[in-house]
């Protein structure tokens, strides 16, 4: 059999409906066509603006730069002709051919509603059925060749019909429902407000205008009639319904996998393919509403969806105790695993960057990141199944791979990238599911586990903040040594065993060193003890700076001999820093120990008392040398 083809494809989640409809098509026709694998690299970013969460959100696309794909199909729907055409470069600059859905780019084929055509359709309704002679028409902002051909058809339009071109009723922005509202204030400041129809290339503009025009009293399509080159389920749903050209989704996607499939078999590919989308009528021209047929098929894909994402409010709710409260990576995949398990989408992979786990767990410091760069060459599954393999843990694959299984034909994996802002963690596949793009609830599962990543990171830094401060107050600032805090938590560790030894130490001459030399070669007297008590205690000794220039030691060694040698090994290795350091003055310990061999019931305090009895002894004797 041969090899699996690899087909990517690139869209923006921000359109459901649409992006259900696409991704739907674009599937079923490569799998009828042959041998062939879909990836659709997807997210929530709206790219008209340059914001954090946008750096972040197209992050996803520059793993196209590092697989080896056969071949890449591009919608129109990313919202940026520069962005669309950064893509398609990098894409051509690795050999992978490229094909435009709704996306006109010179150098490569496309597919695509035409644009003209369908404006002819519309202003020939307003100016035949209508009688309209003053027509307003909204486009995009920008360089948009879709926008610039439905105005050539406006113009010819008008010109056809003996009426006058008007610049000033011709409008370009970016599509929001804002800028639709402001288009009732533009048409005022403009003298432009007597026009008897508008016709908006995007529906969100003549939804926001229908809006504005009802908060000053006119009505839609008593005081202008309204239509729309993008006519889609708002379309529908709205109120009046709006009467406009439906975009044919299916056709054109279909057309695309046509155009490709023919390019990889080395057919002649002709560059312009558009296609004439349909008319369908709605109140907001004064027309009856006559696609029963259609718009009962698109309300049922509607209303399926809207079910579904109610019956799952309460699972959406569950979402952020299920993930934003967890306290390690294994916890957030578990979690991941069973809530996956709970969703069609049962096969799934987490990836992560190899290098962000260990910040993540603030393992390691805040990591150099690269725009151009946002994955590591490394990749850890850190939870995943598949039908293959099963519950995948930890598994670690290069990035050239994407993910550490095989495509088959026919398959489809969706990959959308895990961000909080623009720091980049990894992406999540869903496999063989349409998960990611045909469920309402899925952006809230989706910000969840971004979230839960950051979250979980605050808590690890919280978490490590108070291991150290709990470090910082169990020890002595100026030796390093535990302290009397570290006492009162730690002892019991070696009373409770009945056998230990109490051993109390006593720098001598400390006060001499200070008055000569003065503190700061104290300090250095003392750290130098500490040092020297380090190198000379068993690492299991609890050993505690427990008052100015006395220090104790608690142990479990309970050898006598150990003991009796242990004060002359620390004056030796003191004598060692003495010389290594060349100080001006000696330094030496008195001390003395006491051993409770679990033969007596003295306590603590009793052996404490003991071994500090003996250790003035010893600093008498010493004296006496």
């Amino acid at each position: 059999m041969s090899r699996v083809k690899k087909i990517a494809l690139i869209i923006c989640a921000s359109n459901f409906e649409r992006q259900k409809r696409v991704v739907h098509e674009v599937h079923e026709a490569l799998k009828s066509m042959g041998n062939y694998a879909l990836y659709v690299f997807t997210n929530y970013g709206i790219f008209v603006e340059d914001n954090a969460y946008v750096r972040g959100a197209k992050a996803i696309y520059e793993l196209l730069k590092i697989h080896n794909f056969d071949g890449c199909i591009i919608d129109s729907n990313l919202g940026n002709p520069d962005m669309e055409a950064e893509l398609i470069a990098g894409l051509k600059q690795c050999g992978i051919p490229v094909i435009g859905l709704n996306v006109i780019h010179e150098g490569i084929p496309f597919s695509i509603l035409d644009g003209y055509s369908a404006q002819v359709k519309l202003m020939e309704h307003l100016i035949q059925e209508h009688h309209c002679t003053k027509i307003n028409f909204v486009g995009f902002y920008g360089a948009d060749i879709f926008t610039e051909r439905a105005l050539n058809a406006y113009k010819d339009c008008l010109e056809k019909a003996g009426l006058a071109y008007e610049e000033k009723r011709v409008i370009k922005n970016t599509v929001s429902i804002e800028h639709g509202r402001a288009l009732y204030h533009t048409f005022k400041e403009r003298g432009t407000d007597d026009a008897e129809a508008t016709i908006c290339l995007h529906d969100v503009f003549a939804i926001g205008l229908c809006l504005e025009m009802e908060n000053h009293g006119l009505s839609v399509p008593k005081d202008m009639l309204l239509c729309t080159l993008h006519y889609s389920a708002n379309s529908i749903g709205f109120r009046p319904s709006l009467t406009g050209i439906d975009r044919q989704d299916e056709y054109v996607s279909r057309k695309a996998c046509e155009l490709l499939c023919d390019e990889l078999a080395g057919r002649e590919v002709p560059q312009e393919n558009y296609y004439e989308g349909q008319i369908f009528y709605g109140q907001s021209c004064a027309c009856v509403a006559n696609n029963v047929e259609y718009e009962n098929g698109v309300y049922q894909d509607i209303i399926l969806n809207k079910i579904e994402a109610g019956s799952q409010i309460s699972l959406m709710m569950n979402y952020n105790d299920a993930l934003e409260s967890v306290e390690s990576l294994q916890e957030l995949g578990n979690n991941i695993f069973n809530i996956m398990q709970g969703q069609k989408g049962r096969e799934f992979l987490m990836c992560f960057n190899k290098r962000d786990i260990g910040y993540i767990l603030n393992e390691v410091d805040e990591l150099t990141t690269d725009e151009q760069q946002p994955f590591d060459e490394d990749m850890v599954v850190i939870i995943g199944n598949t039908k293959e393999q099963g519950r995948i843990v930890d598994t670690e694959f290069a990035l050239k791979e994407l993910f550490p299984i095989s495509p088959k034909a026919g398959d489809i994996f969706v990959l959308m990238p895990v961000h909080r802002n623009d720091r980049v963690y990894g992406y999540v596949v869903f496999i063989n599911n349409y998960i990611a793009i045909d469920m309402y609830n899925h952006r809230i599962l989706h910000e969840s586990i971004c979230t839960s990543i950051e979250n979980l990171r605050r808590q690890m830094i919280l978490r490590n903040s108070i291991r150290e401060l709990d470090e910082l107050h169990m020890h002595d600032a100026l030796t390093g040594l535990y302290n009397r805090y570290a006492q009162e938590r730690y002892v019991n560790r070696y009373i409770d065993t009945g056998k230990y030894t109490v051993v109390m130490i006593d720098m001598d001459g400390l006060k001499n060193i200070n008055d000569t030399y003065g503190h700061l070669a104290g300090n250095n007297a003392l750290s130098i003890m500490a040092d020297a008590l380090r190198d000379c205690a068993d690492l299991s000794d609890l050993v505690i700076r427990y008052a100015g220039d006395e220090f104790l030691i608690v142990s479990c060694n309970t050898d006598e001999g150990h003991w009796d040698g242990f004060s002359d090994r620390v004056n030796h290795t003191l004598a060692h820093y003495v010389e290594m350091q060349r100080l001006p003055y000696e330094l030496g310990a008195s001390m003395g120990y006491h051993i409770r061999d679990g033969k007596t019931d003295l306590g603590f305090e009793e052996c404490y008392h003991q071994a500090d009895s003996k250790m003035y002894q010893n600093k008498q004797i010493r004296k006496n040398k």
